[in-house]
């Protein structure tokens, strides 16, 4: 009572998943789970956290000021990557206040398409 495997190929591929094209790459996203910003948000990388300076963060809500250090900046949203990861609007930030703090500690610390 042998088993009859002469139905099957023993030189046969594995079958592809339904829907499965290997001529077709995925679209990369830079970071997972992460939303990819649109043209109009171009981000500007931050410096790497061993070398860069701490950025100073001044709140409209007058919360007290938080230093980051790694982070991603677009005209709408200040993505941190620091230990406690979070996204933070620019709208909730006192922009004016935020340049000069880091200005005046001789930090760089801008809008993407703002002028120097």
């Amino acid at each position: 009572m042998g088993y009859d495997d002469s139905g099957a190929s023993a030189n046969a591929a594995p079958a592809e998943p339904e829907g499965y094209d290997a001529g077709t790459a995925a679209p990369e996203q830079p970071w997972p789970g992460m939303p990819n910003p649109s043209a109009s948000e171009q981000a500007q990388p931050s410096p790497s956290p061993e070398s860069a300076e701490a950025v100073t963060l001044v709140f409209k809500d007058g919360r007290p000021p938080v230093q980051i250090h790694n982070y991603i900046l677009t005209p709408t949203t200040l993505y941190v990557r620091d230990q406690h990861p979070r996204d933070i609007p620019t709208d909730q930030l006192d922009l004016a206040a935020t340049a000069k703090v880091n200005q005046d500690a001789g930090v760089d610390f801008q809008l993407p398409g703002v002028p120097k």
